[in-house]
């Protein structure tokens, strides 16, 4: 019995470690390759799909000298091999000076990162399934599913309540390591896993501040020779840097340029160009991109509120500026605010940059546009600075970026203002004679300010209000049919194209921007393989693939509610702990009681297809409650309820499965996650940003039929 006992500790502490290890991961990654949440989706399929040939080579082929001691051993090693090597991948891909990381550096880069890792895992499920069965237990994998899953749910707290608020990855992994070590000491009672731990703790408290700011520096300086770390710091929004570069001192968030430290130039002529579009600026709003001084360009003459999420990075940077930081500063995300707040403002402006992220997306799709408005006063605007475009051409990603923005200020605002540039700047407003491109106007605007500034004066504006550049400029912004939605974020997906074409010279077509029949044809060849099973009567072959498609499922599920979970509340990486939690418990929950009262799969399995099609079509109708009413456990309370449909086949197809014996103890595992890493890709590339939430779910719900029909044709009730 205490043997068991071990075995089943032993899964809750992988589990544990397996989720720390990803969140870390992602982290990382996400600061290497610009904090782009697509990237995410390369990751996590990458990752699912490596465990799943782990899971199949430990079952057919590792001996039984790789005992789980042996698989802890290789993992930790290879976190922190694949932890520094991220540190020094510029180095190790032979990247130019300055030059970005190109998709393909970056896939071959990913596949040994992640795939070393992710195969021991999946070889380590497999052994402590293979050991359980030794002991008089049915349906072993079965308790190492249900134990993994919890040691993930706990995991995922740890790291929403504790870790991502308190610790750097660096240190994060320091407790994963000492966690895996002390662990083992006590389940194996072997002394040199004590010893481990202890070291483990020694130097984290010697040289843990040391070596992990010696990393970091070391990530910042292979940008390019010469570059000078004057400050990093890593917070749980992203991993941050005050680099001096040939003798100019910038900011920098996930490999990105954010802004010149300090810029009074730039600052100066950006304030005096947005506030000069309203006749009497009074009670401001500033929504991001003000922690290179223009929260503080704005504030003489003006009440303004600065809106930040991440308060740690504006008190690092403050002293970059050279003058006392006196702006009104609201730590928060900027869309939640406007959510909460019921002040009224004459102008809202939103400098959040481009839309590299679903975070930054969010701000500038049609829904916060009906939002910003209600927010606005009568005849107040809403303003966006700094968007990608092009000084005299651009791109047909770039202009389908620009168009989307136009056209939906259009459909919610009367009156819209393009300034073109290679940074353009967009206004808009619901009076007549609000909105100004009479440079005239605007000096005299200028003057009524009486604002001081040194290195802006009105008679700039002839040279930056051009007429015929305003008008041409907005007749090609019309010329395109284009929108971005929350249920539909397509800019963040034409960034990361925009990325592509500049870091490696791909270009996408026009059908590229166009809805794919990706879906389409991957349901087509799922029916097909499922009807060619079906008619040779492999019954098992056809209970995996319904597995796999309650993987797909899945993973397209938590994937959807992530970025709902964005939508609504914010930065995704500060709740996708807890996120990940609330679905892994429903999972486990689901597992254990089917474990537990063995019900018959027969009966059983068709009536959680039909209840998993229900779901999945009430998920558009209660998350645009969720947008009303704004309910966070009610939220967490869906998800919950996500988890336990995906969790409750695991059991139940693992029992008619169990005829097959020891040398497939891990199939069903491998075929989930097969479905899972294909529903990663093709949902986070394709399907969102293509189709929107609404069609993504319609085709689930296809596949979920599918399943159904699976279930009844394979499934023979006893």
């Amino acid at each position: 019995m205490a043997k068991i006992r071990t075995l089943k500790a032993q899964a809750l502490i992988m589990g544990s470690a397996a989720t720390l290890w990803q969140l870390v991961l992602m982290r990382e990654w996400m600061t290497v390759f610009y904090g782009n949440e697509l990237i995410i989706g390369l990751v996590l399929s990458g990752w699912l799909l490596f465990v799943a040939v782990g899971c199949q080579v430990g079952d057919r082929h590792v001996s039984d000298r790789c005992t789980p001691s042996l698989l802890c051993a290789a993992f930790i090693l290879c976190l922190w091999i694949v932890f520094v090597s991220i540190k020094h991948v510029r180095v190790l891909a032979q990247i130019p000076a300055a030059e970005a990381v190109s998709l393909p550096r970056m896939l071959a880069f990913m596949a040994p990162a992640v795939g070393l890792p992710c195969f021991i895992w999946g070889c380590w499920f497999s052994r402590l399934s293979a050991l359980l069965a030794a002991h008089p237990i049915r349906h072993s994998s079965t308790l190492i599913y249900i134990y993994e899953s919890a040691g993930a749910v706990a995991a995922g707290l740890a790291f929403t309540f504790c870790l991502a608020k308190w610790f750097d990855n660096f240190y994060i992994l320091l407790f994963l390591s000492f966690l895996l070590c002390s662990s083992m000491a006590c389940f194996l009672r072997r002394l040199r896993w004590a010893w481990a731990a202890l070291a483990i703790i020694a130097l984290s408290v010697c040289k843990g501040p040391s070596w992990d700011r010696t990393l970091n520096e070391r990530f910042w300086r292979s940008l390019a020779p010469g570059v000078k770390v004057k400050a990093a710091w890593g917070t749980r929004y992203g991993q941050w840097a005050v680099l001096d570069w040939g003798g100019e001192t910038a900011l920098y968030c996930n490999g990105l340029k954010q802004s010149i430290l300090p810029d009074p130039v730039g600052n100066q002529g950006l304030a005096a160009q947005i506030l000069t579009q309203h006749p009497h600026p009074h009670k401001v709003l500033l929504i991001a991109g003000g922690l290179g001084g223009l929260a503080l360009a704005l504030t003489p003459g003006i009440d303004l509120t600065y809106v930040e999420m991440d308060k740690k990075a504006l008190q690092r940077t403050a002293p970059f500026l050279n003058e006392a930081w006196q702006a009104p500063t609201v730590f928060q995300d900027g869309r939640r605010f406007l959510l909460t707040t019921r002040q009224q403002y004459d102008m809202i402006i939103v400098n959040a940059g481009r839309p590299s992220t679903a975070l930054t997306n969010r701000l500038y799709t049609l829904e916060f546009h009906r939002l910003a408005k209600s927010r606005l006063n009568t005849g107040g605007v809403l303003a966006f600075c700094a968007i990608p475009a092009g000084e005299n051409l651009m791109g047909p990603e770039l202009h389908y970026l620009n168009s989307a923005l136009y056209q939906d200020l259009a459909s919610v605002f009367s009156h819209v203002l393009a300034l073109p540039g290679d940074a353009a700047h967009y206004f808009a407003c619901d009076r007549a004679a609000v909105l100004c491109r009479d440079p005239d106007t605007l000096a005299q605007r200028y003057r009524n300010l009486h604002r001081q500034d040194r290195y802006f004066h009105p008679r700039m504006f002839h040279t930056l209000i051009l007429p015929e550049r305003l008008d041409h400029f907005a007749r090609s912004l019309r010329q395109t049919s284009a929108s971005n939605r929350d249920e539909q974020p397509v800019s963040y997906y034409l960034d990361w194209l925009i990325w592509l074409k500049q870091v490696s010279g791909f270009s996408a077509p026009t059908a590229t921007l166009q809805p794919q029949p990706v879906l389409p044809v991957v349901f087509v060849l799922s029916l097909g393989l499922m009807v060619l099973l079906w008619i040779r009567g492999r019954n098992s072959a056809g209970l995996l693939m319904i597995m796999a498609l309650n993987g797909l499922i899945a993973i397209a599920v938590n994937i959807i509610f992530l970025l709902m979970l964005q939508s609504l509340y914010g930065y995704v990486y500060e709740g996708m702990g807890l996120a990940v939690s609330a679905y892994m418990a429903g999972m486990t929950i689901a597992a254990a009681a089917v474990h537990r009262f063995k019900p018959a799969p027969g009966r059983w399995l068709p009536l959680i297809c039909l209840g998993t099609l229900c779901f999945l079509l009430t998920i558009m109708p209660i998350f645009r409650q969720f947008m009303v009413h704004s309910g966070m456990a009610l939220f967490f309370i869906w998800l919950v309820a996500g988890g336990a449909f995906a969790g409750v086949l695991f059991p139940l197809l693992n029992r008619l499965l169990h005829h097959q014996g020891k040398k497939n103890l891990t199939s069903l595992y491998a075929a989930d996650l097969i479905g899972s890493s294909l529903g990663a890709w093709l949902v986070n590339f394709f399907a969102i940003p293509m189709l929107g939430f609404t069609a993504t779910l319609h085709w689930l719900c296809g596949f979920c039929a599918l399943a159904l029909a699976g279930s009844l044709a394979f499934v023979r009730s006893r």
